[in-house]
């Protein structure tokens, strides 16, 4: 009984692992690569740099805003999207 525990522990702190590297990536490198890409396409963002548009962005965030919310969460929710798929397809091949 306590392998079975301590084995559910390992894969509870492996899944907070993942989910704190995938949430900081979405935190940190999703916007950067957001800003990149709107830069390349629409200019500068509202006339204003990076920053401008980090803090308008986590303000929004910590104000409770969903879809924020749900993009800075998509790295791990699509990991997660990944890992079912690949559950799926080994279950109907085998």
């Amino acid at each position: 009984m306590q392998a079975l525990e301590s084995g559910a522990r390992r894969r509870l702190q492996k899944e907070a692992i993942l989910f704190g590297a995938l949430f900081f990536g979405g935190l940190l490198l999703l916007p950067l690569a957001i800003y990149g890409v709107g830069k390349a396409i629409f200019g500068n963002y509202g006339g204003g740099d990076f920053f401008d548009f980090f803090v308008a962005l986590h303000g929004r965030l910590w104000s409770g805003e969903p879809a924020v919310l749900f993009l800075m969460l998509s790295p791990y929710l699509l990991w997660q999207l990944l890992r079912l798929t690949l559950f799926a397809v080994r279950r109907q091949a085998g």
